[in-house]
């Protein structure tokens, strides 16, 4: 199955390989191989890989921008100070007519 940030299958191997993905080495990309976080590996002009052994293999990629909690965390913190200063602002405004 495939999307732009999320992509999953199952591989079988007959001996060990290094299973390649015509994808840019991104640190942004997580691997998990049989449901366990796995490292990737810059390989083949900049493109990404993981080694894997013998046996059937669930593969699953997901991409989560970088900065994006802390971006989350940033613009929900935005908010609620907007909200406190135009809560402010009406109370003072109520206080000098």
């Amino acid at each position: 199955k495939f999307k732009e940030s999320h992509i999953t299958g199952k591989i079988v191997l007959k001996s060990p390989k290094i299973l390649f993905f015509s994808i840019p080495f991104d640190p942004s990309w997580q691997i998990r191989v049989n449901g366990e976080l796995s490292k990737l590996y810059p390989i083949q002009l900049g493109m990404m890989g993981i080694p894997l052994e013998k046996g059937t293999h669930n593969i699953e990629l997901t991409y989560e921008p970088p900065y994006w909690t802390l971006s989350l965390l940033l613009s929900f913190g935005a908010t609620i100070l907007l909200i406190v200063l135009l809560f402010l602002k009406y109370k003072l405004s109520k206080r000098n007519p």
